[in-house]
């Protein structure tokens, strides 16, 4: 009886009837690869996007950091409109004029010390 339940055919027989099963199960095998990488693909995809928009973000609030800078430098120009075009253009005064003249400041330059 140990034998009972089993099949009695021979190791030769059994390999006859499994003959394309191995090919089957890779097909199966590589179809659910190719999809497992069709998804990470799309992840990747959607990763890439919000990487891209989380850069321009980041431009932008640089940028309009760096306008705001410029503004509390330049009140002079704020106060005469300078910055109120949006065509990108640069503003007429980049800088206000200097209160003291030129001849005035050079000697206190001169008396700290400081050489080019």
């Amino acid at each position: 009886m140990m034998g009972a339940g089993l099949n009695q055919q021979g190791p030769i027989a059994m390999a006859k009837k499994q003959h394309g099963s191995t090919l089957i199960e890779v097909l199966i095998a590589l179809l659910v690869l190719s999809f497992g990488m069709m998804g990470m693909a799309g992840v990747q995809s959607v990763s890439l996007r919000g990487n891209q928009a989380a850069y321009f973000r980041t431009q932008a609030t640089s940028l309009s950091m760096d306008i705001v800078e410029r503004m509390r430098a330049n009140l002079t120009a704020v106060g005469a409109g300078d910055y109120n075009n949006v065509s990108g253009e640069r503003p007429r005064r980049v800088l206000p004029q200097p209160v003291v003249p030129a001849h005035r400041w050079r000697p206190r330059i001169s008396m700290t010390g400081w050489r080019r």
